[in-house]
């Protein structure tokens, strides 16, 4: 019997997974464009979403924007 390994793979890039949004559970690789606070990781879209509400923004203020 044979079985086939699956890999976490990025739905956007096709590439290992390092994380995933804290808030969507989006998979994200090396290559997606996110911002990590230390631990938690958090995607494009949801970014865009604590920017245009006051009250995350300001929750979310010390998130710095990094790329791996």
């Amino acid at each position: 019997m044979s079985f086939q390994v699956n890999k976490m793979l990025c739905m956007r890039h096709g590439k290992k997974i390092i994380g995933k949004c804290m808030w969507c559970g989006k998979q994200l690789c090396k290559m997606c464009d996110f911002k990590n606070d230390g631990k938690k990781f958090y995607c494009s879209d949801c970014l865009e979403k604590i920017a245009k509400n006051p009250r995350l923004k300001e929750k979310y203020s010390g998130i710095t924007r990094k790329q791996l």
